[in-house]
């Protein structure tokens, strides 16, 4: 069942479903503009998506799930080069379960 049909009315239990749907595809900001343009700017030879935490849920059409995430950068041989990326973003999610990422800011 689709998370905007099951997602229960209580805010706490809201966003670990939330998270517990998000976890496995919140990596999918790293290819959202302001992300590519930032991973360009920066050194390392790879990227990838480390943490992320749900600040807020909202739910009428959709689920509209905050958060905050961190990227590390790693080097040719795949450690770690010391660039990481901070950003928040809005993760839309329709009634078919499908993602789309807005409001995406990088620092």
């Amino acid at each position: 069942m689709a998370l905007l049909y099951s997602i229960s009315g209580d805010q706490d239990s809201q966003r670990e479903e939330a998270e517990e749907f998000l976890s496995g595809r919140w990596g999918d900001v790293l290819e959202e503009a302001p992300v590519v343009e930032l991973r360009a700017a920066l050194s390392s030879s790879s990227w990838t998506a480390e943490s992320f935490e749900v600040e807020e849920v909202q739910v009428d059409s959709h689920v509209w799930v905050r958060f905050n995430f961190e990227i590390k950068g790693l080097d040719q041989k795949s450690k770690a080069s010391g660039d990481r990326i901070h950003g928040t973003a809005v993760a839309m999610i329709d009634e078919y379960d499908g993602i789309r990422f807005t409001d995406v800011e990088v620092g």
